[in-house]
């Protein structure tokens, strides 16, 4: 989960914000550590707004 600080852009289509974190995100190395520090690193700079990301990882069945 993300927070729009983290993908909207003024001037960019929102949809095509959200794609780009999707294809980010699909290509991101595996780990919830890496994935955090991989959309940061591609998206997290020059922000005017607040970023939260929350990454959780599922283990085990039940």
């Amino acid at each position: 989960m993300v927070t729009d600080g983290l993908i909207e852009t003024r001037g960019t289509d929102l949809a095509v914000s959200m794609q780009h974190l999707r294809t980010v995100a699909a290509d991101a190395p595996l780990g919830v550590a890496d994935l955090c520090d991989t959309l940061l690193a591609c998206f997290g700079h020059d922000r005017d707004d607040d970023i939260a990301l929350l990454a959780l990882r599922l283990t085990g069945t039940r």
